[in-house]
């Protein structure tokens, strides 16, 4: 387990046998898999995505980042990340769906975010 970051298991013996497993943090998939944890390393990923973001509330420019490094991320994620419920993120998608910049393609489970291209 301490090799996928993960806390070793508690084991009480008191009473009834019980294993106390801890919980990994909201982030801990997308750090345990390379991705953005939401925090900046101040390095650059090489994607300008400034022709997308101008006119964004930071919320939605945020969104656009995480799908833009991981177009599978789900809201539940791009929430516990950004730190905002579920509702507001789909709120800043349906925005952000209006405005022609984002789509997505495919089921609900297993789709993708597509970000649209400047003209």
């Amino acid at each position: 387990m301490a090799a996928n970051g993960l806390e070793t298991p508690e084991f009480q013996t008191e009473g009834i046998f019980t294993v106390v497993f801890k919980r990994p943090s909201p982030n801990f998939l997308l750090e345990s898999s390379g991705k953005s944890s939401g925090k900046s390393s101040g390095k650059s990923s090489g994607k300008n995505t400034s022709h997308v973001t101008q006119n964004l509330n930071p919320s939605e420019q945020k969104i656009i980042e995480l799908i833009i490094s991981n177009p599978s991320v789900s809201i539940p994620e791009m929430a516990a990340i950004i730190g905002v419920g579920s509702r507001a993120i789909e709120k800043n998608i349906h925005k952000l769906k209006l405005k022609n910049l984002l789509h997505r393609e495919g089921p609900n489970k297993g789709g993708v975010w597509i970000v649209a291209k400047k003209p």
